[in-house]
Formats: structure tokens, C-alpha cells, sequence
């Protein structure tokens, strides 16, 4: 299990509570490869959270519940963004494939959310801000539109990739697609499982292709 060290966060973010630190021993990341369908070699890996079964939630949305409800959400996700690019730095081909990593859309509304953490991270194990890829889910409203709109541009400026993960799972999605114009766009697999049978399915796919 990796051990993580949180020293260089709580130089500017308050420190976690107890419970914290054991939530992230006993957490894991598995990591989904994502290859081109062009050239058939790998482009990325997304981050999969693994272990909060163990810490009694029902399920991964259940714990980032929690975190928000506790006003530790964005503390938390900042180590535990460390402990995925750690351990993201073990690939053998790290250093030319991209990193998915998936964002709750809360984070951006909390009062300790600050830019800049994710640079310092990236910059203790070498990496640049293009190998990292934010996902943004449906599940979660926009809060602060300007505000958001803000951070997209941001990320964008600073090079990092902005995605939308599960695209058409959820009622906000064009709303996400419109304020975070995206880089990529990952689609839901009910709009994928029977393209090659169902002929609404590739005119719906294809309304997504921006030519």
C-alpha cells in the first residue's frame, strides 16, 4: 500500500483529521487504460477510486457526499490527487500518456478551494500540466456559473485537459458541455453498447461531432 505524505499540502491547506489520514491508507487506485482507436496505443489512464466499501459507505458518491457534508472535500481530494499521480508515476509510460483524474463539481465551491495546488503537485514528481486530464461528472449541479467558467478557462490556460466524463447519464450535461467547453467529451456506453444496430444512436453521436 502506498504511503502517502501530506507534509507539503498542510503548508497551505489545514491539516486533516485523523480519520482522514486512515481513509487514505486504506483507499487504493486501480487505473482503466484508455487507448486511441486510431493508432491502438495506449493515450491515458483514468484514476478508479477502490476501498470505500471498507470504510462502510454504500458507495464512492456516498464518501464524497461525506467529505462535502464535513467541509473537508477539498482538502481530502487534493491528497488524495497526490496519492493518484504517486502512484500513476509507477507506469512505465507515464511520462507520455495522459492522466484522468475525476472531479466533484463541489470542490470549486468550497471556501478553502485555491488554484495553484495541483501545479505544486505535478511539479514535485515532474510532471507537466498537460498530462493531466480533469474529468467533470453530471451528477453534480454548476453552482457559481461565472465562477466556474473562471476555473475552466484557467485549467485551459495552464494547459491541462478538461473532460466530461459519462456524457448523457445525467440531466445537466449540455449545461456542462456549453460552460466548460470541453477537450474531450467521454460519452455514456448506453449511446455506445448497440451503435452498430441501433440507428438512432450514431445520429446522436454524431450531433457531438464538432467538424
Amino acid at each position: 500500500m502506498l504511503r502517502l505524505s501530506t507534509n507539503f499540502i498542510l503548508l497551505f491547506m489545514e491539516p486533516l483529521h485523523p480519520i482522514y489520514h486512515h481513509y487514505l491508507d486504506v483507499l487504493d487506485i486501480a487505473f482503466q487504460p484508455i487507448v486511441d482507436i486510431h493508432s491502438g496505443e495506449l493515450f491515458g489512464v483514468e484514476a478508479l477510486l477502490r476501498g470505500t466499501d471498507q470504510l462502510g459507505f454504500e458507495s464512492i458518491e456516498s464518501f464524497f457526499d461525506r467529505l462535502f457534508e464535513d467541509n473537508t472535500l477539498y482538502t481530502f481530494d487534493l491528497a488524495l490527487r497526490e496519492k493518484v499521480i504517486k502512484k500513476f508515476c509507477t507506469i512505465q509510460s507515464y511520462q507520455t500518456i495522459k492522466l484522468f483524474y475525476n472531479l466533484d463539481n463541489r470542490l470549486f465551491e468550497m471556501e478553502d478551494f485555491s488554484k495553484g495546488n495541483t501545479s505544486r503537485i505535478l511539479h514535485r514528481y515532474g510532471l507537466d500540466h498537460n498530462s493531466m486530464v480533469f474529468e467533470l461528472s453530471e451528477h453534480n449541479e454548476i453552482g457559481n456559473i461565472d465562477n466556474f467558467m473562471s476555473l475552466m478557462s484557467h485549467y485551459r490556460h495552464e494547459g491541462y485537459c478538461v473532460a466530461i466524463d459519462d456524457f448523457g447519464i445525467g440531466q445537466s450535461g449540455f449545461k456542462m458541455l456549453y460552460y466548460s467547453t470541453p477537450n474531450i467529451i467521454k460519452i455514456d456506453r448506453f449511446f455506445l453498447s448497440n451503435i452498430d444496430s441501433d440507428w438512432n444512436d450514431p445520429r446522436f453521436i454524431d450531433t457531438l461531432v464538432f467538424r
